[in-house]
């Protein structure tokens, strides 16, 4: 199982010249459901949901997709090891 942020899933969406091997798509992919609104938060900021929206529910359909539970949050607000934006302490707290 990979876990994927949303960076990996918009290179991909938007083909970007740094993007995952299209083999990625293939194995089992988990995310923290974050995922989700990012990828269409982006896709609205970009005025892309009519002509990548398709594709976008095709790569969420593909992710394993993991609640944000309380105790995910919860860690999100802990100190972490190193600096991280808000986002990524949500993202990385829900597999801890």
């Amino acid at each position: 199982m990979t876990c994927i942020d949303t960076s990996v899933a918009l290179a991909h969406l938007l083909a970007e010249v740094r993007c995952p091997s299209t083999a990625l798509w293939d194995g089992s992919l988990v995310a923290s459901r974050l995922v989700e609104y990012e990828i269409w938060a982006r896709l609205h900021a970009y005025k892309l949901p009519e002509s990548h929206g398709e594709a976008a529910h095709g790569i969420i359909e593909c992710i394993a997709l993991v609640e944000l539970l309380p105790p995910a949050v919860e860690r999100a607000s802990d100190e972490f090891p190193y600096p991280v934006s808000t986002l990524d302490s949500v993202h990385l707290a829900t597999f801890h």
